[in-house]
């Protein structure tokens, strides 16, 4: 198994565990993307904002409105 796969299993317990109450929340990262990657992804996935808004299921305006605050 790769690294991430076991990363991602790892993780996985991890929440299990939190949900549970069985362990206390770690050192949380959360990362925001960029509005210029929002922007490359899409572009590299040949998506329409309104195609890439449905598969990423963040709506359209919540991407405009990071693209114009970029």
């Amino acid at each position: 198994m790769t690294e991430l796969g076991q990363r991602l299993i790892q993780a996985a317990h991890e929440a299990v565990a939190i949900a549970r109450g069985e362990a206390e929340p770690g050192s949380d990262v959360v990362h925001r993307p960029l509005a210029a990657d929002m922007r490359a992804i899409r572009e590299a996935l040949g998506l329409s904002q309104d195609a890439f808004a449905a598969c990423s299921r963040v709506p359209v305006e919540t991407g405009r409105r990071a693209l114009e605050s970029a």
